[in-house]
Order: structure tokens, then C-alpha cells, then sequence
């Protein structure tokens, strides 16, 4: 099942277009992060002036 071959995948959105993604088998999406934003940065040779992600960023964890 695709669930069990990947399991996050980030998104990055301007103005309600999907402008890049990353698939990853880190269940944990928090950890995939660095790697997507380095993925986007040699895409498109610079990074967001903001980024907003969900309250699982944030924890103590």
C-alpha cells in the first residue's frame, strides 16, 4: 500500500499554487523539513521570506 512506502509529504504554496514538494519516509514530517527547504532553495535559489507550518513544528519534541 502507498502508505506504507511513503509517508509525509510537504508542500510549498504560493498564492494557492503548489510550487514545490518533497516525499519522504520519515514518518515524522517534523524532521523532513530542513531537507525540503534545501531541496526548494537549489530549485529556485532562494527560500520564502515567510514560512508558516502546523502547530507539530513547534512542540518540545
Amino acid at each position: 500500500m502507498i502508505e506504507e512506502i511513503f509517508q509525509a509529504i510537504l508542500m510549498m504554496l504560493e498564492d494557492q499554487f503548489i510550487v514545490g514538494y518533497s516525499v519522504h519516509q520519515d514518518r515524522t514530517d517534523t524532521w523532513c523539513m530542513i531537507e525540503h527547504l534545501e531541496k526548494t532553495k537549489q530549485r529556485f535559489d532562494t527560500l520564502p521570506a515567510n514560512i508558516i507550518v502546523d502547530s507539530g513544528y513547534g512542540s518540545a519534541d
